[in-house]
């Protein structure tokens, strides 16, 4: 009897999502998705926005600061060079704070990471609140690298943290929630930011303290949240811990899923016995991992190289540039565009598990460039023509219609869904680190540019989109199963500890070769098949001969007639 197994069929999502129980958001887990949110990623959108809307205010502390300091006006070039250095650094805080993310959530879990960076939110709203007081605009900028620090790092841990509380058929939702709390940060931070609210000569600082509220929040909240199950099974080794983190976050009515889950982390932590520790020279050295690493790589690059910083972190100041009064349309038109974010990020939670990761991203990125060539040509002839002022608007918010269709949300989620247990912390703090150093590069070079050469900068952004079409590592298009697999390149030293141990007492398969050959002829072997073996992975296909085996029925006992003897 010949039985031909098609490595198709075992790929087929249809076939395997029926063996899978979906879950659902219960009381407990809506409870830690909402904590992690409220002080992790609201609070880093309220961060990035927070110099955007009283910028005038801000420039003048430092006019002023400047005046009385060395009495003498400050020019515009100085003036220049220390609001980029103020916005610059924040990135560049944030990408160290990205770096650390990996080490910590390694050493103390995720809520006990997260509870301790809140101790920097304090020493940074201090920094804040006495920076006009003391009239001295250093600390304000020391305080806007801190901000960016603790924004980094809640980048990494938060993603990471709720990619593995969620059950599986909810975390591409889970993880859109997380960057939609970041928008939200972001819109209310640019609305309590303007003139008439807390964006004036007086008040900012208190703007600038009131992240100190979702901190208190998360600091009050996070005691009451269990560690990710699969941090406290594979990473602590506590299955036990782990199976009641399980019954509380998917409810002790739906065991079938806790044993589901269950079956899984033991089959993952399995397969890290015979592995090797993951470091991070292991995410270069190995081919899979590196593969995986370089389209993370790309997707942060992409992300950021579309100038989205930009428009989030100068809107006020490129549509008063264009001519829109900047106490009144300047400032609202900020606001329309963090609004516009908002929604759209609420439209894709409902979508981005049901549409491919990469049809997303990709026409996400073809309409931020459309649309950015047309805000660039509004800028370039804004004098000439009187209603390209609205059409500079109307294209930023398509911008950013399309960036948060895709470009927005995806990146570090598929992050998070490229690697396993053992090598994820450490390739998400990468990924965190190099998107927050792209943004420091975007906006510490933007100002001088835009002086430079005024309207015309946005044409960089037009075409600086790295493509995803030159890899050939696929996206995670719909997450439906687990994939408790990870594999590193099979050296010739793995092949003859395997081929050692056949059992020379089976019969061969269907090539005709004997265990015993396989076993007696390992040394001479061993290159050769670690190369088919390692390619055959790489190209996720196994040759054709593989396929096929013989099968002989063999009979126990009872009945003769029936198969199943």
């Amino acid at each position: 009897m010949k039985n031909k197994v098609d490595t198709e069929d075992l790929r087929n999502k249809d076939t395997i999502k029926k063996t899978s129980i979906e879950g659902k958001f219960t009381g407990p887990l809506i409870f830690y998705i909402v904590i992690t949110v409220i002080g992790g990623t609201f609070a880093t959108g309220w961060n990035i926005g927070e110099f955007n809307t009283p910028s005038q205010a801000l420039k003048r502390f430092f006019n002023t600061t400047y005046t009385n300091r060395y009495n003498e006006t400050i020019t515009e070039e100085t003036l220049t060079s220390l609001w980029s250095l103020a916005n610059g650094l924040m990135p560049l805080g944030g990408a160290f704070g990205g770096l650390f993310t990996g080490v910590s959530v390694q050493k103390f879990g995720h809520i006990k990471s997260m509870l301790l960076i809140n101790i920097l939110v304090l020493i940074n709203v201090v920094l804040f609140v006495i920076s006009k007081p003391i009239k001295s605009y250093e600390i304000l900028i020391i305080g806007r690298v801190l901000t960016g620090f603790i924004s980094g790092f809640f980048c990494g841990v938060c993603p990471l943290y709720l990619s593995e509380i969620p059950p599986l058929n909810l975390r591409g939702f889970t993880g859109a929630i997380n960057a939609l709390a970041m928008c939200i940060g972001n819109l209310v931070t640019n609305i309590f930011g303007l003139p008439i609210l807390l964006g004036t000569d007086k008040l900012w600082p208190y703007l600038l303290g009131l992240i100190i509220i979702p901190a208190v929040v998360h600091f009050i909240g996070l005691p009451f949240c269990l560690e990710s199950p699969k941090y406290l099974f594979i990473t602590k080794n506590k299955p036990e811990e782990a199976k009641r983190a399980l019954e509380k976050m998917r409810g002790y009515d739906n065991q079938a899923l806790i044993e589901q889950e269950i079956s899984e982390l033991e089959q993952e932590k399995e397969v890290k016995k015979n592995q090797k520790e993951i470091s991070y020279l292991s995410l270069v050295k190995i081919p899979s991992l590196r593969r995986a690493l370089v389209v993370s790589i790309i997707l942060q690059a992409s992300q950021q190289f579309s100038g989205i910083i930009v428009v989030i972190f100068y809107s006020a100041e490129i549509f008063t540039k264009i001519g829109l009064e900047e106490t009144t349309w300047a400032l609202y038109a900020s606001i329309l565009i963090a609004l516009v974010e908002t929604i759209m990020h609420g439209v894709c939670m409902f979508f981005i598990d049901s549409k491919g990761r990469r049809i997303l991203l990709l026409s996400g990125m073809i309409g931020m460039s459309a649309s950015c060539f047309v805000l660039a040509i509004t800028r370039i002839f804004a004098e000439s023509v009187s209603w390209f002022k609205i059409l500079a608007v109307v294209a930023a918010v398509v911008y950013i219609i399309f960036y948060s269709l895709g470009p927005g949300p995806i990146p570090l989620l598929v992050t998070a869904e490229l690697f396993d247990t053992e090598s994820r912390g450490k390739a998400v703090s990468i990924a965190v680190f190099l998107n927050w150093f792209f943004n420091f590069l975007v906006t510490i070079t933007f100002p001088t540019i835009d002086n430079a050469i005024k309207g015309y900068s946005f044409i960089i952004y037009v075409f600086n989109k790295p493509s995803l079409d030159d890899s050939s590592q696929p996206l995670p298009e719909k997450c439906s199963i687990q994939c408790n697999f990870s594999f590193e390149e099979v050296s010739a030293e793995i092949v003859i500890r395997e081929l050692k141990r056949l059992d020379i007492n089976k019969s061969p398969g269907a090539d005709g070769v004997h265990s015993m050959l396989l076993r007696e002829c390992a040394e001479s072997l061993s290159e050769v098949l670690s190369i088919i073996f390692t390619e055959s992975i790489n190209a996720r296909t196994l040759p054709d001969q593989w396929k096929d085996a013989h099968i002989t029925p063999i009979f126990k006992k009872a009945q003769k007639t029936d198969p199943s003897n």
